[in-house]
C-alpha cells in the first residue's frame, strides 16, 4: 500500500513539473534569437546610393569607427563614400574645431560640428533642386574634364583632379533644416600622396549660386583635408 501510495505521489510531483520544463525550453532560445536580431539590426552598417553623377556609393556605420594617432588624438571615422574613380573620402572629426565648436559623430555617421550636421550626399539626392548648367559643370568634372573647360572662371593650373566630386548637405540639427552656415568639414581621403604641396577645395555654393575656390588645411600622414564649408555645396578637391 505504502508503495503504491509513493509511486502515485511521484507521478503526480513529475507531471505537474512538465508545464514548467516545456515553457522554459521554448522560452529561453527565443530570447536569445531576439537579443541577436534586436543587435543585427541596430549595429549592421548599411551602403546605399551608387547611381549618382559621380557613381558615389555611401557606407553609414551603426557606429564610428575610433581611430588613435601616433601622438594619442583620437579620430571618429563616419560616412565612407567610394567613388567610380576609386577614391575613398570620409568624414572624420576630432575632438574641436580650429575655431573651439565641439564636434562629434552621430548615428549614421554624419559629422555634427556645433549645431551643425554635415552628411554626404547620394543618388538623385547629389544635384537635387541644381540648375541643368550646374549640373552639367558636375558630370564633366566627373567624366575627367579639365578644370580650364568645366570651371573656367577658377584659375587651376597645374592642378590636379582629386577624386570625384562631393555633394555635401549642411542642416541644423535643432530645426533639422538645411542651413547656409560656414561649417569645419574634415575628410580622409585616400589619394593624398607625399608629393602633395598644395591643396584646393573648389565648391559650387548652393546659396550663392557660384563656383567658389576655398584653402583646405592637410596631413599627408593621416590622409585628412580640412576646409571651411558654406553650407550645403559639391565640392571637388584639387592638388598640385
Amino acid at each position: 500500500m505504502k508503495k503504491k501510495l509513493v509511486k502515485t505521489l511521484a507521478l503526480a510531483l513529475a507531471l505537474s513539473m512538465i508545464p514548467v520544463m516545456a515553457y522554459g525550453a521554448s522560452s529561453s532560445p527565443k530570447n536569445d534569437d531576439d537579443d541577436s536580431s534586436s543587435s543585427e539590426s541596430v549595429y549592421e552598417d548599411k551602403t546605399v546610393g551608387g547611381d549618382g553623377t559621380s557613381g558615389t556609393a555611401i557606407t553609414q556605420p551603426s557606429r564610428p569607427s575610433v581611430v588613435v594617432s601616433p601622438n594619442g588624438q583620437q579620430t571618429s571615422v563616419g560616412q565612407t563614400s567610394k567613388d567610380s574613380s576609386g577614391v575613398t573620402m570620409s568624414l572624420v572629426v576630432n575632438k574641436t574645431t580650429e575655431d573651439g565648436k565641439q564636434v562629434s559623430m552621430q548615428f549614421g555617421g554624419g559629422a555634427v560640428v556645433g549645431d551643425q550636421v554635415v552628411t554626404i550626399a547620394t543618388g538623385a539626392a547629389e544635384t537635387a533642386g541644381l540648375p541643368e548648367g550646374v549640373v552639367n559643370v558636375i558630370n564633366q568634372l566627373n567624366k575627367g574634364t579639365g578644370a580650364e573647360t568645366a570651371i573656367p572662371d577658377q584659375d587651376m593650373t597645374g592642378y590636379k583632379k582629386l577624386g570625384n566630386t562631393r555633394a555635401l548637405i549642411v542642416s541644423s540639427q535643432s530645426t533639422g533644416k538645411t542651413d547656409a552656415v560656414a561649417t569645419e568639414v574634415t575628410l580622409q581621403v585616400s589619394g593624398i600622396n607625399k608629393e602633395t604641396r598644395k591643396l584646393v577645395a573648389v565648391y559650387y555654393n548652393n546659396a550663392t549660386g557660384r563656383w567658389e575656390r576655398a584653402e583646405a588645411r592637410f596631413n599627408v600622414a593621416t590622409g585628412e583635408v580640412t576646409f571651411i564649408a558654406p553650407g550645403s555645396c559639391t565640392v571637388q578637391l584639387w592638388w598640385i
